[in-house]
């Protein structure tokens, strides 16, 4: 790169504003110079990453019944007995469609920041007639929730943020141009392997607001940063770099066993070409 500032334009996401937080390092690496990562897969990796597998597998299933299509037999025939299981909780316990409403299963929502894009790949967006906004997130992992956690988390912040600021076209009748008020917008996790933990949390104008500080803030932060590597710091924190793909350009190995699978935050990038985020 020849220049020493981010372009205008960047596109930032929950996945990478998590990673500017647990490593700059990896942040520059994957999101800046979006280089390949090195690391072979261990035993445990391969393990983590058929849990992923399965998580993707399961938000097509629900992607494609939210569209109507009958994939009843096709669960029927999996030899997946733990996706199965979460099947059998989402017909039990995932929310209906409402009266009144529209349904965009894996929509893509952006909103500017500053001189950059937040995008927002959320997995279901409810938009219902009065202007009320509902964006659930299907989450496989295997870690029992944490409410606190996820109302703190970049996820939270960005989607809700971007929905607000960016959603008003999903709306029906939508006029260009208008927003979505943020006292309209709710977020909910909604956990396969823990149906029973769903967790919805509202929004309003001050956490908009205390949104955009943060998002405006990590934006600042790697525009301050420009395109150095060495301002990019390595976490200290070494149990991060065990279940990171990059850590062979930090010359801190290429083995390593991953850590529990949890989908809270940005871990899925691990196994998905940086481009797709």
């Amino acid at each position: 790169m020849t220049a020493d500032s981010l372009a205008p334009g960047h596109v930032f996401s929950q996945s990478s504003l998590a990673a500017l937080d647990r490593c700059p390092r990896r942040f520059y690496l994957q999101y800046v110079r979006r280089l390949a990562w090195p690391a072979p897969l261990t035993g445990a990796d391969v393990e983590w990453e058929e849990a992923l597998r399965r998580g993707q597998h399961f938000h097509l299933l629900v992607q494609q019944h939210r569209a109507g299509v009958d994939v009843e037999a096709t669960v029927e025939a999996l030899e997946d007995a733990e996706l199965q299981t979460w099947w059998a909780h989402y017909r039990r316990d995932a929310p209906a469609a409402p009266a009144r409403a529209v349904e965009y299963a894996e929509v893509e929502v952006t909103a500017p920041v500053g001189a950059h894009v937040l995008v927002a790949k959320c997995d279901l967006v409810v938009c219902r007639d009065d202007g009320r906004v509902l964006i659930v997130d299907w989450k496989t992992g295997a870690r029992a929730p944490d409410p606190v956690r996820q109302a703190h988390s970049w996820q939270t912040v960005a989607y809700r943020y971007a929905v607000a600021e960016g959603g008003a076209g999903l709306l029906p009748g939508a006029r260009e141009g208008a927003g979505v008020a943020p006292e309209n917008v709710e977020l909910m996790y909604w956990h396969a392997a823990f149906p029973g933990a769903t967790h919805t949390i509202p929004y309003g104008e001050a956490e908009h607001e205390e949104a955009r500080r943060r998002l405006e803030g990590a934006v600042a932060r790697v525009e301050a940063l420009g395109l150095n590597e060495e301002e990019y710091a390595r976490t200290d924190q070494l149990d991060e770099c065990r279940r990171c793909g990059y850590r062979s350009y930090c010359d801190r190995g290429r083995d390593g066993a991953a850590a529990e699978w949890d989908d809270e935050g940005d871990e899925l990038d691990l196994w998905n070409p940086p481009e797709l985020d």
